[in-house]
């Protein structure tokens, strides 16, 4: 896993709310075969922090994303987590993304095309063994 010390509370919410946009933007639904994946990949990236901690950051973002986080607040959250991240962790958040669209079986067109419209604004070549 990439420097954990890139993943603060604030980074790990943005990236709770890209995984919950693939997952619910697909189908406008949030299996909890999903549910349990995005939770588990945020722990990944927080190994040392409180599962509860993680937890909350992710109903958080749930929340957010609910009430509105939409399309715009999305591409805000690409762009800060390009800026802020390296290209190997974008490239491991990519992997992550792939990982989620394959957890309830199907791969929808849509869930394909957010991880590639992700992958090309932080121009990052994501094959990932056709996950995506």
């Amino acid at each position: 896993m990439p420097n954990e010390g890139q993943m603060t509370l604030t980074v790990l919410h943005d990236l709770a709310l890209l995984y919950l946009g693939l997952a619910y933007g697909a189908d406008g639904e949030l299996n909890p075969a999903e549910t349990r994946s995005i939770a588990q990949k945020l722990r990944e990236w927080q190994p040392h922090k409180d599962p509860a901690l993680i937890d909350h950051v992710l109903r958080e973002a749930t929340l957010s994303y609910l009430n509105g986080a939409g399309t715009g607040r999305l591409q805000e959250v690409v762009v800060s987590l390009k800026d802020l991240l390296d290209n190997d962790t974008r490239a491991s958040i990519l992997n992550d993304l792939s990982d989620i669209a394959h957890v309830d079986g199907e791969v929808e067109t849509s869930e394909k095309n957010f991880v590639n419209r992700v992958a090309e604004v932080w121009k990052v070549d994501h094959h990932p063994g056709s996950n995506s």
